[in-house]
Protein backbone atom coordinates (compact mmCIF):
# COMPACT_ATOMS: atom_id res chain seq x y z
CA UNK A 1 0.00 0.00 0.00
CA UNK A 2 1.11 3.42 -1.16
CA UNK A 3 0.84 5.72 2.13
CA UNK A 4 0.85 8.84 -0.73
CA UNK A 5 -1.05 8.85 -4.09
CA UNK A 6 0.04 11.96 -5.93
CA UNK A 7 -2.18 13.09 -8.28
CA UNK A 8 -0.49 14.89 -11.55
CA UNK A 9 -2.62 15.69 -14.29
CA UNK A 10 -1.19 16.68 -17.41
CA UNK A 11 -1.61 19.15 -20.51
CA UNK A 12 1.06 20.27 -22.51
CA UNK A 13 3.63 20.71 -20.38
CA UNK A 14 6.56 20.13 -21.95
CA UNK A 15 8.83 22.09 -20.82
CA UNK A 16 8.06 21.37 -17.03
CA UNK A 17 7.18 18.12 -16.63
CA UNK A 18 10.28 16.17 -16.30
CA UNK A 19 11.83 18.77 -13.71
CA UNK A 20 7.53 17.87 -12.01
CA UNK A 21 8.14 13.85 -12.34
CA UNK A 22 11.67 13.53 -11.36
CA UNK A 23 11.26 15.72 -7.97
CA UNK A 24 8.49 13.15 -7.28
CA UNK A 25 10.91 10.44 -8.30
CA UNK A 26 14.04 11.30 -6.29
CA UNK A 27 11.58 11.98 -3.12
CA UNK A 28 13.71 10.82 0.21
CA UNK A 29 10.53 9.27 1.24
CA UNK A 30 9.84 6.02 -1.49
CA UNK A 31 6.16 4.76 -0.29
CA UNK A 32 4.17 6.79 -2.80
CA UNK A 33 2.00 6.13 -6.13
CA UNK A 34 2.04 8.73 -8.85
CA UNK A 35 -0.94 9.08 -10.71
CA UNK A 36 0.00 11.01 -14.33
CA UNK A 37 -3.25 11.80 -16.09
CA UNK A 38 -1.95 12.87 -19.96
CA UNK A 39 -5.06 15.27 -20.54
CA UNK A 40 -5.15 15.21 -24.53
CA UNK A 41 -1.54 16.58 -24.21
CA UNK A 42 0.06 17.10 -28.46
CA UNK A 43 3.31 18.22 -27.40
CA UNK A 44 5.39 15.87 -26.54
CA UNK A 45 4.51 15.59 -22.64
CA UNK A 46 2.79 12.23 -22.76
CA UNK A 47 6.13 10.80 -23.72
CA UNK A 48 8.02 12.13 -20.91
CA UNK A 49 5.06 10.82 -18.86
CA UNK A 50 5.28 7.46 -20.52
CA UNK A 51 9.28 7.72 -19.73
CA UNK A 52 8.75 7.68 -15.98
CA UNK A 53 5.84 4.57 -16.16
CA UNK A 54 7.80 2.53 -17.98
CA UNK A 55 11.05 3.01 -16.14
CA UNK A 56 9.39 3.47 -12.29
CA UNK A 57 5.88 1.13 -11.56
CA UNK A 58 5.00 3.88 -8.73
CA UNK A 59 3.91 5.66 -11.57
CA UNK A 60 0.51 5.23 -13.22
CA UNK A 61 0.00 6.81 -16.58
CA UNK A 62 -3.79 7.01 -18.31
CA UNK A 63 -4.42 8.59 -21.13
CA UNK A 64 -7.78 10.51 -21.85
CA UNK A 65 -9.15 13.39 -25.06
CA UNK A 66 -8.94 16.47 -23.49
CA UNK A 67 -11.36 17.06 -21.11
CA UNK A 68 -9.52 19.98 -18.52
CA UNK A 69 -8.22 20.49 -15.10
CA UNK A 70 -11.27 18.64 -13.60
CA UNK A 71 -12.12 16.00 -15.21
CA UNK A 72 -8.21 15.01 -15.53
CA UNK A 73 -8.54 14.88 -11.54
CA UNK A 74 -11.66 13.32 -11.29
CA UNK A 75 -10.03 10.57 -13.75
CA UNK A 76 -7.81 10.19 -11.03
CA UNK A 77 -9.99 9.95 -8.56
CA UNK A 78 -12.22 7.69 -10.22
CA UNK A 79 -9.66 5.13 -10.64
CA UNK A 80 -8.53 5.39 -6.71
CA UNK A 81 -12.36 4.77 -5.80
CA UNK A 82 -12.81 2.18 -8.50
CA UNK A 83 -9.78 0.35 -7.51
CA UNK A 84 -10.85 0.25 -3.55
CA UNK A 85 -14.48 -0.76 -4.89
CA UNK A 86 -12.75 -3.88 -6.71
CA UNK A 87 -11.33 -4.95 -3.39
CA UNK A 88 -13.09 -3.90 -0.82
CA UNK A 89 -16.94 -4.25 -2.44
CA UNK A 90 -17.80 -0.89 -0.97
CA UNK A 91 -16.13 -1.48 2.04
CA UNK A 92 -13.89 1.49 2.78
CA UNK A 93 -10.63 0.29 3.90
CA UNK A 94 -10.64 -3.01 3.33
CA UNK A 95 -7.92 -2.49 -0.09
CA UNK A 96 -4.35 -2.67 1.23
CA UNK A 97 -3.39 -1.08 -2.28
CA UNK A 98 -5.36 2.11 -1.11
CA UNK A 99 -3.02 5.24 -0.14
CA UNK A 100 -3.77 7.24 2.96
CA UNK A 101 -3.77 10.42 1.36
CA UNK A 102 -4.17 12.27 -1.35
CA UNK A 103 -1.85 15.11 -2.94
CA UNK A 104 -1.94 16.93 -5.86
CA UNK A 105 0.62 18.31 -7.80
CA UNK A 106 -0.01 20.10 -11.25
CA UNK A 107 2.46 19.54 -13.76
CA UNK A 108 4.41 22.87 -14.01
CA UNK A 109 5.20 22.42 -10.25
CA UNK A 110 7.63 20.72 -8.38
CA UNK A 111 8.03 19.64 -4.78
CA UNK A 112 10.73 19.83 -2.50
CA UNK A 113 13.32 16.55 -2.33
CA UNK A 114 12.09 15.77 1.31
CA UNK A 115 8.58 16.75 0.92
CA UNK A 116 6.64 13.84 1.22
CA UNK A 117 9.12 12.50 4.36
CA UNK A 118 8.28 15.39 6.36
CA UNK A 119 4.51 15.72 6.01
CA UNK A 120 4.60 11.86 6.36
CA UNK A 121 6.45 12.63 9.87
CA UNK A 122 4.29 15.68 10.80
CA UNK A 123 0.77 13.15 9.78
CA UNK A 124 2.73 10.36 12.61
CA UNK A 125 3.52 12.53 15.19
CA UNK A 126 1.50 16.30 14.81
CA UNK A 127 -1.34 15.41 13.14
CA UNK A 128 -2.10 11.43 13.27
CA UNK A 129 -5.29 10.43 11.90
CA UNK A 130 -6.46 14.08 10.79
CA UNK A 131 -9.07 14.26 7.75
CA UNK A 132 -7.16 17.40 6.45
CA UNK A 133 -2.93 18.85 6.65
CA UNK A 134 -2.57 22.15 4.74
CA UNK A 135 0.90 23.30 4.14
CA UNK A 136 2.24 26.58 2.72
CA UNK A 137 4.61 26.71 -0.58
CA UNK A 138 7.21 29.38 -1.92
CA UNK A 139 7.72 30.89 -5.54
CA UNK A 140 9.74 30.39 -8.55
CA UNK A 141 11.53 32.44 -8.84
CA UNK A 142 11.71 33.23 -5.61
CA UNK A 143 9.46 36.26 -4.28
CA UNK A 144 8.34 37.03 0.01
CA UNK A 145 5.11 35.07 0.57
CA UNK A 146 3.57 36.44 3.49
CA UNK A 147 2.63 33.71 6.16
CA UNK A 148 -0.86 33.98 7.28
CA UNK A 149 -1.33 30.55 9.65
CA UNK A 150 -0.06 29.65 13.00
CA UNK A 151 0.69 25.95 12.67
CA UNK A 152 -2.34 24.23 15.00
CA UNK A 153 -4.41 21.52 14.93
CA UNK A 154 -8.65 22.12 14.82
CA UNK A 155 -11.20 19.91 15.89
CA UNK A 156 -13.27 20.64 12.96
CA UNK A 157 -12.37 22.28 9.86
CA UNK A 158 -15.71 24.44 10.50
CA UNK A 159 -13.32 25.96 13.50
CA UNK A 160 -10.56 26.75 10.96
CA UNK A 161 -12.92 28.66 8.87
CA UNK A 162 -13.96 30.73 11.77
CA UNK A 163 -10.43 31.91 12.23
CA UNK A 164 -9.09 32.18 9.27
CA UNK A 165 -12.47 33.14 6.68
CA UNK A 166 -10.00 33.65 3.87
CA UNK A 167 -8.88 30.52 3.46
CA UNK A 168 -12.12 29.91 1.02
CA UNK A 169 -10.82 32.43 -1.28
CA UNK A 170 -7.63 30.34 -1.96
CA UNK A 171 -7.32 28.12 -4.75
CA UNK A 172 -4.86 26.11 -4.35
CA UNK A 173 -5.88 22.37 -3.19
CA UNK A 174 -2.59 21.20 -4.03
CA UNK A 175 -1.52 22.89 -0.73
CA UNK A 176 -3.64 20.21 0.99
CA UNK A 177 -3.06 16.15 1.94
CA UNK A 178 -6.53 14.84 2.15
CA UNK A 179 -7.51 11.51 3.74
CA UNK A 180 -8.61 8.82 0.97
CA UNK A 181 -11.01 7.28 3.51
CA UNK A 182 -12.19 10.79 4.20
CA UNK A 183 -12.70 11.57 0.54
CA UNK A 184 -13.99 8.25 0.01
CA UNK A 185 -17.03 8.99 2.73
CA UNK A 186 -17.74 12.32 0.98
CA UNK A 187 -17.48 11.55 -2.52
CA UNK A 188 -16.08 14.56 -3.00
CA UNK A 189 -14.87 15.58 -6.85
CA UNK A 190 -14.39 19.06 -8.78
CA UNK A 191 -16.76 20.83 -10.61
CA UNK A 192 -16.00 20.18 -14.49
CA UNK A 193 -15.36 22.98 -17.33
CA UNK A 194 -14.83 26.02 -15.08
CA UNK A 195 -11.85 28.23 -13.87
CA UNK A 196 -11.33 28.50 -10.53
CA UNK A 197 -11.92 24.66 -9.84
CA UNK A 198 -10.11 24.34 -6.69
CA UNK A 199 -12.45 27.01 -4.98
CA UNK A 200 -15.39 24.15 -4.38
CA UNK A 201 -12.93 21.75 -3.39
CA UNK A 202 -11.38 23.65 -0.99
CA UNK A 203 -14.77 24.56 0.43
CA UNK A 204 -15.83 21.04 0.78
CA UNK A 205 -13.20 19.43 2.45
CA UNK A 206 -12.90 22.82 5.04
CA UNK A 207 -16.68 22.11 6.08
CA UNK A 208 -16.92 18.79 6.36
CA UNK A 209 -12.98 18.23 7.97
CA UNK A 210 -13.72 16.29 11.50
CA UNK A 211 -9.65 17.36 11.71
CA UNK A 212 -7.14 19.74 10.35
CA UNK A 213 -4.13 20.46 10.52
CA UNK A 214 -2.17 23.52 9.77
CA UNK A 215 1.65 24.02 9.04
CA UNK A 216 2.96 26.67 7.29
CA UNK A 217 6.18 24.66 6.46
CA UNK A 218 6.94 25.06 2.42
CA UNK A 219 6.54 21.94 1.08
CA UNK A 220 5.26 22.96 -2.83
CA UNK A 221 6.97 24.95 -4.99
CA UNK A 222 4.84 27.26 -7.19
CA UNK A 223 6.10 28.04 -10.45
CA UNK A 224 4.81 31.91 -11.72
CA UNK A 225 4.46 31.23 -15.68
CA UNK A 226 3.48 34.15 -17.78
CA UNK A 227 1.95 32.08 -20.18
CA UNK A 228 -0.29 30.67 -17.58
CA UNK A 229 -3.98 30.66 -17.59
CA UNK A 230 -5.24 32.72 -15.39
CA UNK A 231 -2.62 35.66 -16.62
CA UNK A 232 -4.15 35.34 -20.34
CA UNK A 233 -6.46 38.11 -21.94
CA UNK A 234 -9.87 37.55 -20.82
CA UNK A 235 -11.11 37.63 -24.66
CA UNK A 236 -14.99 37.15 -25.11
CA UNK A 237 -14.92 33.02 -24.99
CA UNK A 238 -13.04 33.44 -21.64
CA UNK A 239 -14.80 36.19 -20.02
CA UNK A 240 -17.82 34.17 -20.66
CA UNK A 241 -16.60 30.78 -19.19
CA UNK A 242 -15.47 32.97 -16.27
CA UNK A 243 -19.29 34.03 -15.68
CA UNK A 244 -20.38 30.30 -15.94
CA UNK A 245 -17.37 29.50 -13.69
CA UNK A 246 -18.78 32.67 -10.83
CA UNK A 247 -22.39 31.03 -11.22
CA UNK A 248 -21.07 27.01 -10.40
CA UNK A 249 -19.39 28.39 -7.10
CA UNK A 250 -22.27 30.90 -6.90
CA UNK A 251 -24.59 27.98 -6.85
CA UNK A 252 -22.32 25.45 -4.97
CA UNK A 253 -21.73 27.83 -1.93
CA UNK A 254 -25.49 28.63 -1.73
CA UNK A 255 -26.01 24.81 -1.59
CA UNK A 256 -23.47 24.76 1.21
CA UNK A 257 -24.57 27.30 3.40
CA UNK A 258 -27.85 26.47 3.17
CA UNK A 259 -27.26 22.76 4.72
CA UNK A 260 -24.41 24.62 6.96
CA UNK A 261 -25.95 24.98 10.85
CA UNK A 262 -23.49 27.04 12.02
CA UNK A 263 -24.26 30.44 11.98
CA UNK A 264 -21.32 31.99 12.04
CA UNK A 265 -19.71 30.15 8.91
CA UNK A 266 -23.01 30.55 7.08
CA UNK A 267 -22.33 34.53 7.85
CA UNK A 268 -18.95 33.47 6.17
CA UNK A 269 -20.20 31.68 3.04
CA UNK A 270 -22.88 34.71 2.97
CA UNK A 271 -20.16 36.99 1.83
CA UNK A 272 -18.39 35.22 0.06
CA UNK A 273 -21.14 34.80 -2.21
CA UNK A 274 -21.34 38.65 -2.19
CA UNK A 275 -17.92 38.66 -3.34
CA UNK A 276 -18.68 36.26 -5.81
CA UNK A 277 -21.61 38.40 -7.30
CA UNK A 278 -19.22 41.57 -6.88
CA UNK A 279 -17.01 39.27 -9.19
CA UNK A 280 -19.30 38.58 -11.79
CA UNK A 281 -20.40 42.50 -12.43
CA UNK A 282 -16.45 43.18 -12.24
CA UNK A 283 -15.55 41.44 -14.53
CA UNK A 284 -18.04 42.44 -16.89
CA UNK A 285 -16.86 46.33 -16.25
CA UNK A 286 -13.04 45.29 -16.81
CA UNK A 287 -13.53 43.52 -19.98
CA UNK A 288 -16.17 45.46 -21.80
CA UNK A 289 -18.19 41.53 -22.17
CA UNK A 290 -21.59 40.85 -21.27
CA UNK A 291 -23.46 37.75 -20.06
CA UNK A 292 -26.32 36.34 -21.63
CA UNK A 293 -29.51 36.65 -20.18
CA UNK A 294 -29.60 33.44 -19.31
CA UNK A 295 -26.68 34.30 -17.03
CA UNK A 296 -27.89 37.40 -15.54
CA UNK A 297 -31.54 35.40 -14.52
CA UNK A 298 -29.29 32.52 -12.79
CA UNK A 299 -27.51 35.43 -11.08
CA UNK A 300 -30.23 37.75 -10.21
CA UNK A 301 -30.90 34.78 -7.53
CA UNK A 302 -27.79 35.25 -5.26
CA UNK A 303 -27.99 39.12 -5.86
CA UNK A 304 -31.23 38.88 -3.33
CA UNK A 305 -28.88 38.40 -0.09
CA UNK A 306 -27.31 42.30 -0.85
CA UNK A 307 -28.61 45.30 0.91
CA UNK A 308 -29.76 48.25 -1.10
CA UNK A 309 -26.49 49.85 -0.48
CA UNK A 310 -24.68 46.71 -1.15
CA UNK A 311 -26.52 46.81 -4.64
CA UNK A 312 -25.85 50.47 -5.20
CA UNK A 313 -22.49 49.72 -4.83
CA UNK A 314 -22.40 46.57 -8.02
CA UNK A 315 -24.57 48.44 -10.12
CA UNK A 316 -23.46 51.73 -10.12
CA UNK A 317 -19.98 52.44 -8.56
CA UNK A 318 -19.46 56.00 -8.93
CA UNK A 319 -22.87 56.36 -7.27
CA UNK A 320 -21.60 54.57 -4.57
CA UNK A 321 -18.58 56.37 -4.19
CA UNK A 322 -20.82 59.71 -4.28
CA UNK A 323 -22.85 58.74 -1.71
CA UNK A 324 -20.22 57.72 0.45
CA UNK A 325 -17.67 60.78 0.50
CA UNK A 326 -21.56 62.08 1.33
CA UNK A 327 -21.85 59.99 4.52
CA UNK A 328 -18.24 61.01 5.63
CA UNK A 329 -18.33 64.69 4.63
CA UNK A 330 -21.93 64.69 6.74
CA UNK A 331 -20.45 62.91 9.44
CA UNK A 332 -17.54 65.22 9.82
CA UNK A 333 -19.77 68.30 9.90
CA UNK A 334 -22.16 67.09 12.75
CA UNK A 335 -18.49 65.92 14.81
CA UNK A 336 -17.21 69.59 14.39
CA UNK A 337 -20.89 71.36 15.19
Amino acid sequence: MAFFSIIIPIYNVKPYLDECLSSVEMQSFSDFEAILINDGSNDGSREIAQKYASKDPRFILIDQENMGLSEARNTALKFLITRENLWGGGNIGQNPSAPSYILFLDSDDYIKKDSLKKIFHMLQKKANGVDVLKYSYEFMPKKPIPKHFTPALYQNGIDFILQHPSVLGEGCVWLYAISFKFLLAHHFSFIPRIYFEDMTFIADILVYAKSIYICDDPFYIYRLREDSITRAQWDEKRTLKAFESYLAILEHHHNLMNNMENKQARKILKRLIQAYVWSFHNKARQTGHKATPSLYQRLHIYEQIYSPMSRIKIYFPKTYQTLRSMKYLIASIFKKS
